[in-house]
């Protein structure tokens, strides 16, 4: 029988370990895997249906919740040891360079990442050595005992080259460390000791950009689980065993990450400092427009700051609003063509705010329609569209039938919320010319629907280029995407 206990065990690697590790046969008996985590998830659940596979609540940051985990886990492996202990279980709170990073940022990646893993380590130590001495003629491994530590090449002294994210480097190579002493300590009483870099991951962690999968990484996991001897005592491996300097091309891409973070981050700061120097700033929302970026760039300005985000084509929205989910503050903008037969689709978005391009009483009508179907139950906001240049290939209603729309939605669609107008304007407008006639008709129907309903309305104008006027001009949402994100991909 061989016992092995995995911390971080409700998703991503851990999770993916757990599965593998219930999925190999032991001759001498019935394995027993320990899944600890602080909570459970779906996923997890499933998994806990095979026998062999026991859930046990552990948050590493706390030695309250170590010390009961510790007797729980006693009490299920009765008289055995444990014989693989993977301290997977991790943090990474995302920082800039030294002198931008807070000591607080520092400290919570410390106290999980190095800590938490030392916690867990010296609670455990007892029954590692337990388990070396039940196995005492086996080699030194995972078939005697074996105490493994997820760590990161990035905590490496020698290998970086970025400043970025110092405080998850700091703390890693504190892990590094750590693992290394321990090390020194372990072999001498049976136990094997060293840390793996399991590379840049597809996880909650990692992102969708990430270079791995999960099941790959678990992969060369469960190789290095099975092949780790003596000379590894300290040493970290990386995949298929190597070390981990000898292939830098994951390095390289998580600095181009960086970079590009702190480039959205920079980007936002300036664009929020341009609209804080206008006119009843206050009022003003700001829209970022996030067409076919990835998630990674969404996740790097939510963490800016920025909550709201614009999205033109339906199912890329409604893609990403389901990954991204986990953001419980962020807000959706829908801003490109809507078509009657892709309302449906659209009202499956997660955390829809405000659709901006109504333009007609079959797509009102049709949105009000899936709303009562898939909304949250409450009112789904709306913004005119106005066909403010009257191009014939452009979306929008014409400017004199504006009221009208606006009459039907507020008397026959009963769960949409008009919130005000908007306007996308003919492209290149040369404002030595004065002030853009797009903007200026849009404000001229602004108006009448403010007379006509005696209500305050919005007013959605200006991108990228000419977002600073528009603000100028009343607008109160404003939509910028390459100002922030890049040109588009």
């Amino acid at each position: 029988m061989k016992v092995s206990l995995v911390t971080g065990a409700n998703r991503g690697i851990g999770l993916e370990l757990v599965k593998r590790l219930a999925s190999v046969s032991d001759p001498d008996g019935d394995n027993i895997i320990i899944a600890c985590s602080r909570s459970t998830s779906k996923e997890l659940e499933e998994v806990l249906l095979i026998p062999s596979v026991h859930h046990v609540t552990m948050d590493i940051s706390s030695q309250e919740s170590v010390d009961e985990a510790h007797e729980k886990i006693s009490s299920i492996i009765g008289d055995k040891g444990i014989n693989l202990l993977v301290n997977n279980a991790a943090i990474l709170i995302k920082s800039d360079c030294p002198t931008s990073t807070s000591t607080e940022d520092i400290s919570k990646n410390f106290d999980v990442n190095v800590v938490g893993t030392h916690r867990v380590t010296l609670k455990f130590a007892p029954l590692l050595f337990k388990a070396a001495d039940q196995n005492s003629s086996a080699d030194l491994g995972s078939k005697r005992a074996f105490c493994l530590n997820v760590s990161s090449a990035v905590g490496s002294i020698t290998n970086t080259t970025s400043p970025w994210h110092s405080a998850y480097r700091i703390s890693k190579a504190a892990l590094n460390m750590l693992t290394r002493t321990t090390a020194l300590e372990f072999i001498e009483k049976g136990v094997l000791c060293c840390s793996v870099h399991p590379g840049w991951v597809q996880t909650r962690m990692g992102g969708p950009d990430a270079l791995i999968s999960t099941s790959s990484c678990v992969d060369d996991l469960m190789e290095v689980i099975e092949k780790a001897n003596k000379e590894h005592s300290g040493v970290m491996l990386r995949n298929k065993m190597e070390a981990p300097g000898t292939n830098l091309k994951f390095m390289n891409k998580i600095i181009r990450s960086y970079t590009l973070m702190a480039s959205i981050r920079s980007n936002l700061a300036s664009i929020k400092e341009e609209i804080g120097s206008k006119a009843n700033c206050d009022h003003v929302r700001l829209v970022a427009v996030s067409k076919t970026k990835p998630i990674s760039d969404i996740e790097a300005a939510y963490e800016a700051g920025q909550r709201v985000f614009g999205e033109n084509y339906i199912n890329e929205m409604v893609e990403k609003s389901h990954a991204l989910v986990h953001l419980s503050e962020i807000k959706w903008h829908f801003i490109g063509n809507l078509q009657k037969k892709n309302c449906p689709k659209l009202t499956t978005c997660k955390n829809l705010s405000v659709v901006e391009t109504v333009d007609s009483e079959k797509v009102a009508k049709a949105l009000n329609n899936g709303w009562k179907r898939n909304g949250d139950g409450n009112k789904l906001n709306i913004f005119i569209q106005v066909n403010t240049s009257k191009e014939e290939q452009k979306s929008g209603c014409m400017p004199e039938k504006t009221v009208s729309l606006a009459n039907f939605v507020k008397s026959e669609c009963d769960v949409l919320n008009l919130k005000g107008v908007m306007t996308i304007g003919a492209f290149g407008y040369d404002w030595s010319q004065g002030d853009n006639p797009d903007f200026l008709e849009l404000l001229k129907c602004h108006k009448e629907l403010t007379e006509h309903f005696n209500e305050d309305f919005e007013i959605s104008m200006g991108m990228s280029d000419d977002f600073g006027k528009a603000i100028e001009m009343g607008s109160t949402n404003v939509r910028v995407g390459s100002k922030i994100f890049g040109a588009r991909n």
